[in-house]
């Protein structure tokens, strides 16, 4: 027997919006109190409601988030601005490269590197998404430039042709990028800084006449310990660590492929990168694992099984799984809940 609601007990004016009574008092206490604005308020009544606005309140019919044209103005200009600083200043100094002085060259690249950190320093903190986004590709920018300015400093200024020059500049480029990051710890700061402790490393290694595979040992190492920290929840965020973890070991992998066993090195990292990915679900990590094997199995085959025979079953191998991911799509959603859309009658 059906009984109907009665509607003095269940009261619901379909013209405003529910949410729970609990929300409410939270959200009235938080004005209240001062911690939330009143326009804060209105934006969390809407999340409860089922409501999708954006950031300045105007609604999305379709629930998404749209960006409002001022915030996309703004990065449009900072990006714009920062990159035609560095190509008006390289066309002015390849120009004017000859008749300058060696300490005229550091000042003007040192220059740009100072300009684009103090333009980034300067983007107001509370800025929200759009604010940091802009200073951490003005950074990334100025470490760029600190990169150019520490080679001039080693090559002109320091007239040096050691193999630690490299090394040199890797340093100096890591004790610029891993504070920033520390300060404002956003992804590309974090990838900036992960690629200039790969190359402090990598050259590092270089310098005590290490044959080219522990160089690369090395950089695959450090995607490892990066990956493992990223794991571990000591860097955040954590997807992104894991990331640039596995870009760093995948490089390090290719690094290592002129030698016997590196193959082997990249075929590891593959296999410990396609676990992990299945094991988060991460298609990211499944991407960079797929690039890894389309790099280093051609090579492995090669040279340990140098027939046309290996290179059959490699190819029959690699059609059943496709086919076998194939037949587990078709098939996965089998005993999934039945569709309850509404169906018209033909």
């Amino acid at each position: 027997m059906t009984t109907t609601p009665d509607p003095r007990r269940y009261p619901h004016d379909d013209s405003e919006p529910r949410h729970p009574r609990g929300v409410e008092s939270v959200i009235t206490c938080g004005v209240t109190e001062g911690t939330i604005t009143p326009a804060q308020a209105e934006r969390l009544r809407s999340l409860a409601a089922g409501v999708h606005t954006d950031p300045t309140g105007h609604e999305s019919p379709d629930g998404s988030r749209r960006h409002p044209v001022g915030s996309l103005g703004t990065e449009a200009l900072g990006y714009l601005g920062g990159v035609i600083v560095i190509v008006g200043t390289a066309l002015v100094v390849s120009q004017l490269w000859a008749d300058l002085s060696d300490l005229t060259r550091l000042l003007i690249v040192g220059g740009v590197a100072v300009a684009l950190l103090a333009a980034g320093a300067l983007v107001p903190a509370g800025s929200g998404r759009v604010g940091t986004r802009l200073r951490a590709v003005l950074w990334m920018l100025a470490v760029g430039a600190v990169t150019g300015s520490a080679s001039v400093l080693v090559y002109e200024i320091l007239e040096t042709t050691q193999n630690w020059a490299p090394t040199l500049i890797g340093a100096i480029t890591a004790l610029v990028a891993v504070p920033l990051w520390a300060w404002r710890p956003t992804i590309l700061q974090q990838a900036v800084a992960a690629g200039a402790i790969a190359l402090a490393l990598a050259s590092a290694a270089a310098v005590v006449d290490v044959p080219w595979s522990l160089t690369a040992l090395v950089v695959w190492l450090l995607g490892v310990l990066w990956l493992g920290l990223g794991w571990s929840g000591v860097l955040h965020p954590e997807q992104a660590a894991l990331a640039i973890g596995a870009i760093i070991a995948m490089v390090g992998a290719i690094m290592g492929m002129g030698n016997p066993a590196g193959p082997a090195l990249a075929l590891i990292a593959a296999v410990g990168l396609l676990a992990l990915a299945l094991h988060r679900r991460d298609l990211v990590l499944l991407a960079i694992a797929s690039i890894t094997v389309l790099v280093s199995l051609p090579t492995a085959v090669s040279r340990w099984f140098p027939t046309v025979g290996a290179a059959v079953v490699l190819l029959v191998v690699g059609a059943l799984l496709v086919g076998a991911a194939i037949y587990t799509a078709r098939h996965s959603g089998s005993g999934g809940p039945p569709d309850t859309r509404a169906r018209t009658s033909p």
